[in-house]
């Protein structure tokens, strides 16, 4: 944890009961990017972006409510004008540590110069491949975008300024994920991460696995594994996702369809916050959360937000009793019960997970005492058999 004492929201905010370990804060700054990347959805939702007082407010609110780490994304934060200053004027003054995802495009010598020595800065920068493939997915062969991005990071890596790297697996790639890693492993940087393009992307459809690459890829994910940990990289790639990919290529493989949040305990509510570039505030970009916009920073702080009653028992409906279906990135890789569940359940995994959402209904309809019998009944004789 960052080591910032977690301090009580001022009054007259409601004292309500929540577990709240706050963990990161995901600000999704801006739907606007000079890129137009195949898989990107927020491109698609608008022109929208948050003001520059919106965002301090929020750095500051989660430097005092003991966050670990503020990521902001978007489309491109240094699309927006003012970004480069708010980043100049917050970097390293604070206890939560600043990561900002980008393509890297737009950062300039001088800036990475500023920003040289500061403590709890982390950039990471995408690439979904070495240099045609990227600007394929990317920019759509429009223009060269490779070398501009390739030259920044390898500028801020010099620099000492902490750098990762992130690419997303997909139809378009497959065959190149490796040379990807070939070409940047000179890079000092602290983790490349690799992500499955989820389903619920822009044109799915279209950047989805064809069935005939899936052994392909875990051939070529196993070799990128060991030669990671020859070299000593730390990369995103484990035995959970090979055998994910090799069981999605199996005839008799039911599919992905294992809904991965616990319901009931899901830490995600109560220590991941969402901001989005509309302003509004919810705990994960995975789950229908009903109308988002009664939960705004427009016209309260994010303080008064979490703390609120309406807040709160939002959280613990929409999570407690039903779940969500869940991704393969960002909510709950920090969990490994939970990475592993969603990428090779288990029969075991399925069928206490089905008992819960039963036993919870009923909870919610005041039959406790009938619930816990049924649920003890229906888990003996799943073990049993």
């Amino acid at each position: 944890m960052s080591g910032v004492a977690r301090v009580a929201p001022p009054l007259p905010i409601p004292r309500v009961p929540a577990n709240y370990q706050f963990w990161k804060l995901h600000v999704l700054v801006t739907s606007r990017c000079n890129f137009t990347c195949r898989m990107c959805s927020i491109i698609h939702e608008g022109k929208d972006a948050l003001t520059e007082q919106q965002l301090r407010s929020l750095i500051e609110a989660a430097n005092q409510l003991g966050f670990d780490e503020i990521e902001i994304s978007g489309g491109e934060p240094y699309y927006l004008p003012y970004f480069r200053k708010v980043l100049e004027d917050y970097a390293g003054s604070t206890q939560v540590k600043l990561k900002v995802c980008t393509n890297a495009f737009h950062l300039d010598e001088a800036l990475v110069r500023t920003l040289a020595g500061r403590p709890r800065l982390h950039f990471q920068v995408s690439f979904d491949g070495t240099r045609e493939v990227h600007n394929a997915i990317r920019v759509q062969n429009r223009y060269d975008a490779f070398p501009q991005s390739d030259r920044n990071l390898r500028l801020l890596a010099q620099a000492g300024i902490m750098t990762s790297l992130n690419t997303v697996i997909q139809r378009h790639n497959v065959g190149n994920i490796l040379d990807t890693y070939r070409y940047f492993r000179d890079v000092p940087y602290l983790f490349h991460g690799f992500g499955i393009v989820e389903a619920d992307t822009w044109d799915f459809a279209n950047n989805d696995f064809l069935p005939e690459q899936l052994t392909p890829l875990a051939d070529e994910l196993e070799q990128l594994h060991a030669e990671a940990k020859r070299d000593g990289k730390n990369v995103g790639i484990g035995r959970e996702m090979i055998d994910h990919i090799r069981n999605r290529g199996r005839q008799d493989h039911p599919g992905p369809s294992f809904p991965l949040h616990p319901g009931y305990g899901c830490s995600v509510p109560w220590s991941i916050v969402i901001v989005d570039q509309r302003g509004f505030v919810f705990p994960c970009l995975h789950t229908n959360w009903g109308d988002t916009s009664r939960f705004t920073i427009k016209d309260r702080s994010l303080t008064d937000v979490l703390f609120s009653p309406e807040y709160i028992e939002r959280s613990r409906r929409r999570v407690a009793i039903h779940g969500c279906e869940g991704c393969t990135t960002a909510c709950y890789f920090h969990d490994p019960v939970f990475r592993r569940k969603c990428l090779n359940p288990t029969r075991y995994d399925i069928a206490l997970r089905d008992a819960q959402r039963r036993f919870l209904e009923r909870v919610y309809r005041k039959r406790s005492w009938r619930a816990i019998r049924r649920l003890r009944r229906g888990l003996s004789r799943f073990v049993h058999a």
